[in-house]
C-alpha cells in the first residue's frame, strides 16, 4: 500500500492535471485525448503493474507519468509529448520531487510516442496501457472518438472507409510489449481487428450499391425496393398504434375500476349510511371522484383534432411529421410525395 506522503503527492498531481484538462483540454473538443482517457490509462497502467508485481515506489512513478502523459495537448497537438515532459518537469520540481525520479518519469512519458519502443518494464507497461483501447470490448467507441477529434482539430475529414483502413494498418503494426498486456488485451485485439475487417467489407458493399444506384442501367431505388425505407414506415406505423393502445388501455383501466367501485361499493355503503349518517358526505365525495375520473378517462380516448394537411413551410421547418396520418390525410398524393 502507498504511504501517506506518496498518496498526497499523487492526489496533488491529479488535482493539478485535472484542472489543466478542464481549462485547456476540454472534452467537447478533445473527444479522445481528454481527462477520461487519462484516468483510463492510469487505471490500466496500475492494474498491469500490480499484475506484473511492480514495487510500490515504482507504482508512484507510473501513476505520475500516466497523469502527465497527455497534458502536452494544452500547448500543441503535434509533439505533445515534449510539452508534456516540460509541464511534468516544472510541476515536479516545484514540489521538490527527486531529480532522478523526475528523469524516470520523463522517460516514461517519452515512451508513449508511437515510434518509440520501450526500454524498461515501466515504459512497456505505460505504453501498453496507453494503447489498451485496441484490446478492449468497446474499441469502436474509442476509435470513433479519436476520428471525431482529428476531424475537428486537424481538419482531417476522414471518411469511415479511410478510418477503417488506417485502423487496420495500425493494428497490424501495433504490438503489446509486456506479458500481462498480451494476456489481458491480446484476444480482444484480434477480435477487434476481425470486426474492423467486417465493417470495411460492409462499407465497400454500401459504396458499390450507391455506385450502381447512380448508374442509368440500375433499378431505381424506391420504397418498394428499399428495405430501410419499408422498415422506417413499418416502425412509424407500429409506434403510432402502440401509443394509441397505451392511452386506450389506461382509460379502460380507469373506467373499469371506477365502474366496479360504483357498482359494488355504493350498494354496500347504502346500508351503512342508513345506520350512520356521518358516512353520507365521504360516500358522496367517493361517488363524485369516481364519476369525474370516468369522465376524464372517456375524454382521453377521444381523438385529437388534426388538420390533416401539412404545408411545405411546416415540413421544411421540421414542425410537421408526414409519418403520422393525422398530418397528411387531406393532402393530395402529389403534395405528400413532394413533402
Amino acid at each position: 500500500m502507498p504511504s501517506v506522503e506518496q498518496t498526497d503527492i499523487i492526489t496533488a498531481a491529479e488535482d493539478y492535471v485535472r484542472h489543466l484538462f478542464e481549462e485547456k483540454i476540454p472534452s467537447n473538443v478533445y473527444t479522445y485525448h481528454n481527462w477520461v482517457h487519462t484516468c483510463q490509462v492510469r487505471d490500466e497502467a496500475i492494474l498491469l503493474a500490480r499484475q506484473a508485481g511492480v514495487k510500490s515506489e515504482d507504482l508512484e512513478l507510473l501513476n505520475l507519468a500516466s497523469l502527465f502523459h497527455d497534458v502536452g495537448f494544452s500547448v500543441a497537438y503535434t509533439g505533445h509529448e515534449d510539452h508534456g515532459i516540460m509541464i511534468a518537469r516544472a510541476y515536479l520540481q516545484s514540489i521538490d520531487y527527486p531529480k532522478e525520479r523526475i528523469h524516470i518519469i520523463e522517460g516514461l512519458i517519452n515512451a508513449t510516442r508511437v515510434d518509440v519502443k520501450p526500454k524498461t518494464q515501466l515504459e512497456a507497461l505505460l505504453k501498453d496501457a496507453d494503447t489498451s483501447s485496441l484490446g478492449r470490448p468497446h474499441f469502436h467507441i474509442y476509435t470513433n472518438s479519436l476520428r471525431k477529434e482529428l476531424n475537428g482539430l486537424q481538419n482531417a475529414v476522414l471518411t469511415k472507409r479511410d478510418w477503417a483502413l488506417a485502423n487496420l494498418r495500425f493494428l497490424d503494426e501495433h504490438e503489446y510489449y509486456s506479458d500481462v498486456a498480451k494476456e489481458r488485451y491480446g484476444q480482444s485485439k484480434i477480435d477487434n481487428k476481425r470486426l474492423l475487417g467486417e465493417e470495411l467489407v460492409l462499407i465497400d458493399a454500401k459504396l458499390e450499391e450507391k455506385r450502381l444506384g447512380a448508374s442509368d442501367t440500375a433499378e431505381p431505388n424506391t420504397i418498394g425496393t428499399s428495405k430501410s425505407a419499408q422498415t422506417m414506415f413499418k416502425t412509424a406505423l407500429r409506434n403510432h398504434i402502440d401509443l394509441s393502445a397505451i392511452a386506450d388501455n389506461k382509460a379502460n383501466i380507469m373506467l373499469s375500476v371506477n365502474a366496479l367501485i360504483i357498482t359494488f361499493a355504493l350498494p354496500l355503503l347504502g346500508k351503512e349510511i342508513a345506520a350512520n349518517r356521518v358516512l353520507l358526505f365521504p360516500t358522496i365525495l367517493l361517488l363524485s371522484v369516481c364519476v369525474v375520473s370516468m369522465i376524464f378517462a372517456t375524454l382521453a380516448t377521444r381523438p385529437i383534432p388534426m388538420k390533416g394537411y401539412s404545408s411545405m413551410e411546416s415540413i421544411l421547418a421540421k414542425k410537421s411529421n408526414l409519418f403520422f396520418f393525422g398530418n397528411y390525410y387531406r393532402m393530395s398524393f402529389e403534395e405528400y410525395e413532394q413533402g
